[in-house]
């Protein structure tokens, strides 16, 4: 079988193309890829990014929310990929959803190959996780997803690659956000990027604030994405001593941008794999606070170029963040630090030729 690119066939199979970090992999793929391989496509229930597919000229092909239990899903989903395998001679599909993994044993030809990336640390389901892995090579996004493949589930580490998330640079050309702005002289700007979810821990975040508050802390907090826990976290903000001082910007898609405005970036996430937000704020020069947890482990070393907090902590957030808020060398330095290390270990160029390479070692 070839390994030249040019020859290649993709699919990157995926559950949606909604604005998160796993599609945003996706995406940068697509873009690396477009212009490289003889066909490239994207299988998902579909989502906000599809008009940048449409604009690189990447067909999506729609189908339900593979993770969907109904048989009937099942049914529909596995015709699918047998028929967009078949019309558009695809040799390798890009899984990044263990559900796509399942779907690919199901109702894979003989003779087209299976890929995946692993995007996040998960616990439970070792049989079932060996068997969705089994045959395939699988990208890790980060150190402790690495460790999760080999260690906790066993896959053979020869069949597992490191490859560290990387983020494209930012041009530079700031676009002010008005809300962000229009803060008053002297008072900090923290900024939040992510889903409104469990994961992402923003809960604590708003606590933090309520914390920064009652202390005095001149701080006015940013949340940027939506999500399922909006309400409540709306109405946690309300019943807040910070109620004035957090405000919810709903979902952008200029998250450089963005952090380049605010002066401290808070991720109290609870798990993680290697998150693409993490890297956005360093390669602008952002200092970041967040929590000791999975992924952000991978890149954030306390002291040095971030601060680390307990998870699901809130006192141990604000206590970081009024250090941030009361050090402008200490904002400084750890930003200052944080662009070094982007530009040695997570550089867009970096990532691409490490994926280039994950591709043609698949195919031999």
């Amino acid at each position: 079988m070839s390994t030249k690119l040019s020859d290649m066939r993709i699919l990157m199979f995926t559950r949606t193309m909604a604005m998160g970090g796993t599609e945003k992999v996706v995406l940068q793929l697509c873009r690396v890829l477009n212009d490289k391989v003889a066909f490239l496509g994207v299988m998902s229930c579909g989502g906000e990014l599809l008009p940048e597919l449409d604009a690189m000229g990447v067909p999506h092909f729609g189908i339900p929310d593979i993770t969907d239990k109904n048989p009937a899903t099942y049914a529909r989903v596995s015709s699918e990929l047998k028929k967009v395998v078949r019309e558009n001679g695809v040799s390798l599909v890009h899984c990044h959803h263990r559900m796509a993994a399942l779907y690919c044993h199901l109702a894979l030809p003989a003779g087209v190959r299976a890929v995946a990336t692993a995007h996040n640390v998960f616990s439970g389901g070792r049989v079932v996780t060996r068997f969705l892995y089994k045959g395939m090579r699988v990208a890790a996004c980060g150190g402790r997803v690495y460790e999760n493949l080999v260690g906790y589930y066993g896959l053979p580490d020869d069949m597992v690659k490191l490859v560290p998330n990387g983020v494209p640079g930012f041009d530079g050309g700031i676009v002010q956000i008005p809300a962000v702005a229009g803060c008053a002289k002297g008072v900090l700007k923290i900024g939040f990027v992510g889903r409104l979810s469990e994961q992402k821990g923003a809960e604590y975040l708003v606590d933090a604030m309520g914390i920064l508050a009652e202390r005095g802390v001149h701080a006015r907090c940013f949340l940027v994405g939506d999500g399922e826990l909006e309400g409540e976290l709306r109405e946690r903000a309300r019943r807040s001593a910070a109620v004035n001082d957090i405000v919810f910007l709903g979902r952008r898609d200029d998250s450089q941008n963005f952090l380049s405005q605010v002066d401290i970036c808070a991720m109290p996430s609870l798990w993680e794999g290697l998150p693409l937000v993490l890297l956005e704020a360093l390669s602008v020069g952002v200092p970041v606070v967040a929590s000791a947890c999975d992924g952000i482990l991978d890149v954030l070393r306390d002291g040095d170029n971030g601060l680390l907090v307990t998870p699901a902590d809130a006192g141990a957030l604000a206590a970081a963040l009024e250090l941030l808020c009361n050090d402008a060398s200490l904002r400084d330095r750890l930003g200052a630090k944080g662009r070094s290390d982007y530009e040695k270990e997570y550089s867009f160029e970096t990532w691409r030729e490490r994926y280039l390479d994950f591709y043609r070692e698949a195919m031999l």
